[in-house]
């Protein structure tokens, strides 16, 4: 009896329990049931952009750009502003918590760029009109050099502008009384999301980043890899952080290597690369984003936090929100941000009509034609437009000055997009201002005004074939701003000879100097023909000079270090009397007193190139740039008998003594291989 009354008490109690669980469960979501905030599932947002390169406005082709029609140009702040006003505005009535953040690279590459030189900030000054939460410092900050950076960033409002918008840069060491030291760049940020987990940020400038900076004065650099362990330590131990977010300019394949090296990291927001990535990688737990460049994407990532358990996931693919929004036609401009835009336009359109004495002005309107696109790649190889820039240099620097140019060289990688004309109806075949000088745009030189001055010097013919040699040789492990385009001369090269061997144990190449061949000059006039009759070979003594034209930063940085890292090299730029320069600021072309510039000289070329058949009354771009035009030439090596010709001629390069090292070790193996064949013989 006892035992039935029991099981009845039970029954009851499990059915009162049901029903209030049943009624909880119709009146209240399942975020309301949890038994405490540890169990909630909070969902936040990081947009993310990198690599703006001053696109204030739409990219590709600017030209092609039209507010009310469809058209290929992407990206401009505008329409970055929109999207991510209407993206802010669905997730605050979702209650959901929205950073947005950037990877470095806002500055360097278009003209808007040149207006730090009159005192404007334009990028960043756009950037927190648009409400960025942090942004990182990435190479292309350095362009104009650390004072300059100093200058700008306190144009933008900082340090005071830093409690809205965050300057990051945690493996950057700037000395305690640099100008750069007061502007508030942070090594680490901490934010609290309400509601929403304790975020801990750091941004670490990348090895290859770090390699390609123009000019960082005393500004140094820590490895990346200890400064991320010293941040996630300080994050999470001092500061008591939940999540642990890098915002970087480093690249995709660093990122990588970063997270399999270093734990602790929850995402990496990446810059860089110019990588479009579609969607996360996942490694070693660490969760890798980046959204191109430009601003041709918005990045979004959605995220899910337990508190409970500490995991942060993706959500994108619950919600059906593509990891990158393209910033295309069909993004209407934010008129505040496009008003903003629009006088920085104005006043970059006056500085250019003072720089130019009046010559240029209009840089959105139609300046030139073009049928065909002008490639600036494949990497290591002539190209279209690097052979339009270098006869630029040449002839307008010949006329500018009067004296005949030989050669000119311009790096592949500062070639830094193609030339495209327009596509669309309202924009077929044209060319605008921006579009051409997008290419040439970046840098400066002594005197503090935009893009790098043209730089003129005399060598001798050896001196000539050791640059070509060095070429090949320095972009394979510092980069295509090293392999040189080339006017004024032609000449074969053997990618398989470029290294001779590595030396063992410490993996450091060898050159050989035996990788180009068939060297000829060029005696006609403008535009080098294809045509034999027209080239004559190199001079190679000590007699002969060549008269060059470069840009003055290539010049200025790759001949020193050309010399130092070849003990056996002397390279030594001349006056036209053969007397070494020691100061290479003498070399700068000067017209009228200012410094020449690589884009003038190439804005100047253009517009006098002749109309064609066009009714536009522009100039047209000559069909002769439609192809290479054999200025270099890749070739194949021949076989063993070629190597041992390498090997010698390399040695007696070096010193014609060192040439009877490697003759004797062949002369001794082909004997030693000759007198076993004898024996043989009268074996048998």
């Amino acid at each position: 009896m006892n035992t039935v009354a029991a099981a009845i008490r039970l029954t009851t109690i499990a059915i009162a329990i049901m029903a209030v669980l049943t009624f909880i469960g119709s009146n209240y979501s399942p975020r309301a049931l949890a038994s405490g905030p540890e169990d909630e599932q909070i969902h936040f947002s990081i947009l993310h952009t990198n690599d703006e390169h001053s696109a204030l406005i739409p990219h590709g082709t600017a030209i092609d750009h039209h507010p009310g029609k469809e058209n290929p140009a992407r990206g401009g702040m505008a329409r970055l502003a929109y999207k991510v006003n209407r993206i802010k505005e669905e997730k605050d009535a979702a209650d959901e918590e929205v950073m947005l953040v950037n990877a470095g690279d806002f500055m360097g590459g278009t003209i808007y760029n040149w207006l730090v030189f009159d005192g404007y900030a334009p990028e960043l000054d756009l950037m927190q009109q648009i409400g960025f939460d942090l942004v990182a410092i990435g190479n292309h900050e350095f362009d104009h050099g650390p004072d300059l950076l100093a200058d700008y960033l306190k144009t933008a409002g900082h340090p005071h502008a830093g409690e809205k918008t965050t300057l990051l840069a945690t493996n950057t060491l700037i000395p305690d009384d640099h100008p750069l030291d007061n502007v508030g760049i942070k090594k680490t940020h901490v934010k609290k999301l309400d509601p929403g987990p304790k975020i801990g940020f750091f941004s670490l400038m990348g090895y290859d980043a770090m390699r390609v900076i123009v000019e960082s004065g005393p500004v140094d650099f820590m490895d990346p890899h200890e400064s991320a362990r010293e941040a996630i330590s300080f994050l999470r131990e001092e500061k008591e952080v939940d999540l642990v977010v890098a915002v970087n300019h480093a690249g995709i394949t660093e990122d990588r290597e970063l997270a399999e090296a270093v734990s602790g990291i929850d995402i990496i927001v990446g810059g860089h690369s110019h990588t479009a990535m579609e969607e996360p990688e996942i490694v070693e737990d660490t969760l890798i984003v980046q959204a191109g460049g430009h601003l041709e994407y918005l990045g979004i990532l959605e995220l899910t936090y337990n508190p409970k358990s500490g995991e942060v996931k993706p959500r994108n693919e619950n919600t059906g929100t593509p990891y990158l929004i393209p910033l295309d036609h069909t993004v209407p401009q934010d008129p505040e941000v496009a008003s903003s835009v629009d006088k920085y336009t104005e006043k970059l359109e006056r500085m250019i009509y003072d720089l130019t004495g009046g010559n240029f002005k209009d840089i959105l309107e139609p300046f030139a034609t073009s049928e065909f696109k002008l490639p600036n790649q494949p990497y290591n190889s002539e190209n279209q437009f690097g052979n339009l820039i270098t006869d630029a240099m040449r002839l307008v620097v010949e006329e500018k000055t009067g004296e005949k140019v030989d050669f000119a060289f311009q790096g592949s990688g500062i070639i830094r997009s193609e030339l495209a004309p327009g596509s669309t109806e309202h924009s077929q075949d044209l060319l605008s201002i921006y579009d051409i000088t997008e290419a040439v745009a970046i840098g400066s030189g002594p005197a503090s005004t935009p893009g790098f001055p043209l730089a003129s010097a005399y060598l001798t013919g050896k001196e000539i074939l050791d640059i070509l040699e060095i070429s090949p040789l320095a972009s394979q492990y510092m980069g295509d701003n090293y392999f040189l385009q080339v006017s004024g001369l032609r000449y074969a090269y053997y990618p398989e000879r470029v290294i001779l061997f590595h030396m063992p144990g410490i993996d450091l190449p060898f050159p050989s100097f035996q990788a180009v061949s068939n060297v000829e000059t060029y005696t006609g006039k403008g535009p080098q023909t294809g045509k034999d009759e027209d080239f004559a070979s190199l001079e190679i003594d000590n007699e002969k000079l060549y008269h060059i034209v470069t840009d003055y930063v290539l010049l200025e940085r790759a001949v020193p270090e050309a010399n130092s890292l070849i003990p056996w090299l002397s390279i030594k730029p001349k006056d036209s009397d053969g007397n070494p320069i020691e100061n290479f600021e003498d070399c700068i072309v000067r017209v009228n007193g200012e410094d020449f510039k690589v884009w003038e000289a190439v804005l100047e070329y253009i517009a006098t190139q002749p109309q064609g058949n066009n009714s536009s009354g522009l100039p047209r771009i000559d069909p002769y740039y439609k192809e290479t035009m054999g200025r270099i030439s890749i070739k194949n090596n021949t076989g063993p008998l070629t190597w041992i010709g390498v090997y010698l001629a390399t040695f007696y390069t070096i010193s014609p003594w060192l040439y009877l090292i490697p003759a004797a070790i062949i002369f001794g193996i082909v004997f030693k291989l000759a007198r076993k064949r004898r024996i043989r013989s009268q074996r048998h």
